[in-house]
């Protein structure tokens, strides 16, 4: 299970450049959890470099590794049900989604900026298997792969094809949209994929620095699942601003709650913001 990411950009990346992705295991450590007793966080390290050999970010993930049956039987989730909506809970909702402020190409200047200012939030959900698909589209996933390609995918790594109540050999991932698989690996129902929730955060601070703003850091761990029909808001708030090496910066909290009042991710930020006086 994903745990979360923090992201360090040095550089923007532009249109034409060619990234490339070296990646090394960093740690693995042996925790207690309520979720599972006995788990294991795995974490490992990637860097991105351009075409021309020059480091433009780095980030550091990680995951967690858990025992399906005894996750199952600890049942630190029974009792959570699927979110269920009026058509006035969807009317609020959606006009949420109306509030939304895209800064864009109106410059966020740093002396504008006050520690405690809120950020205008964001929303999204009620979180469908649509969603998912949708965000898969563009991330790829990790074990997804179809027909013949499929199958040469699983005769490389066996242990990939996990077979369902048919007798089909099917991903790990379909968690994330298969209610009964999801049942059994301990969790309520179908959940959204943990890197797809850090881009609403990445979402929330673009929105708020503008295109002239630089997102220089981004470290948000995965607290709670973020099951199907579940509705998240994305939050935060100014802690500091500083200047660092010619920089104007400012440092973020950030935070999502769903529709239950709980947090299921936090987080910190660093953007650069332009000056008045540069």
């Amino acid at each position: 299970m994903f745990a979360g990411t923090r992201f360090e950009w040095f550089h923007p990346i532009r249109v034409n450049d060619t990234v490339n992705a070296t990646s090394a295991l960093h740690d693995v450590e042996e925790k207690r959890s309520a979720f599972a007793r006995r788990t294991f966080l795995q974490s490992y390290d990637t860097t991105f470099t351009n075409q021309d050999g020059v480091v433009v970010a780095k980030t550091r993930a990680f995951g967690i590794w858990a025992e399906r049956g005894t996750a199952r039987s600890q049942g630190k989730y029974d009792g959570i049900e699927r979110a269920r909506y009026t058509p006035e809970d969807i009317d609020r909702i959606e006009a949420d989604y109306d509030a939304e402020i895209i800064r864009g190409a109106t410059p966020r200047y740093w002396e504008d900026v006050q520690v405690g200012q809120q950020l205008t939030p964001i929303v999204k959900g009620p979180l469908t298997v649509t969603d998912v698909v949708t965000w898969l589209i563009g991330w790829g996933g990790l074990f997804n792969r179809a027909h013949g390609i499929g199958l040469a995918f699983r005769r490389r790594h066996p242990a990939a094809g996990i077979v369902d109540g048919y007798g089909v050999p099917d991903v790990p991932e379909r968690v994330h949209w298969d209610e009964a698989f999801a049942r059994d690996v301990g969790v309520p129902g179908a959940y959204d994929y943990g890197p797809q929730r850090i881009s609403w955060f990445g979402n929330l601070m673009t929105h708020w620095i503008g295109d002239d703003g630089f997102l220089a850091m981004l470290d948000v761990q995965v607290r709670r699942f973020n099951l199907i029909g579940d509705t998240t808001w994305v939050r935060g708030t100014i802690t500091d601003k500083f200047e660092r090496d010619g920089e104007k910066r400012v440092a973020c909290d950030l935070w999502a709650e769903n529709q239950r009042g709980e947090t299921t991710s936090q987080g910190v930020a660093e953007a650069i913001l332009p000056s008045r006086n540069s």
